[in-house]
């Protein structure tokens, strides 16, 4: 099954528009390995997964209606590098947390945990991580 993740797509392209946040970079995570070591500045690693699905065809959201609705974690892994001292983690988790409102249109985002900061030996660097439960329908038809 293929679950379109247009809705986690749009959240991460709002966020990203941010003024605050244009020393950032974005990336997708791949099996959990950060290509870029070390690290030149404060990097956000985007992991998302799906959890549980459940489909559905008709009911609550309507006759002739087909889809999932789909429960997911969006984790957000921001790295400093050592040297830094985790400088800027902070600010850029919480600029992060006041877009949410505003880059989650559609309220899929049903809550949000913050790690503590942990050591990477394998990438030299510092990291916290930003966890999304999500909770949303996809579905097609009339």
């Amino acid at each position: 099954m293929v679950i379109h993740n247009d809705k986690v797509e749009d959240i991460i392209k709002k966020i990203k528009l941010s003024k605050d946040l244009d020393d950032v970079r974005f990336v997708k995570a791949y099996n959990g390995k950060l290509k870029e070591t070390p690290l030149g500045g404060i990097l956000v690693t985007v992991n998302n997964g799906v959890n549980i699905v459940n489909s559905f065809a008709g009911g609550f959201v309507g006759n002739g209606k087909v889809g999932e609705n789909i429960k997911s974690e969006l984790k957000l892994n921001i790295y400093c590098p050592y040297q830094n001292g985790g400088d800027g983690i902070t600010h850029t988790i919480n600029s992060i947390v006041e877009l949410l409102p505003k880059a989650d249109s559609d309220n899929i985002i049903s809550s949000i945990n913050v790690s503590e900061i942990k050591y990477s030996q394998e990438y030299e660097a510092v990291y916290r991580t930003l966890s999304l439960s999500l909770d949303y329908l996809d579905y097609r038809g009339e």
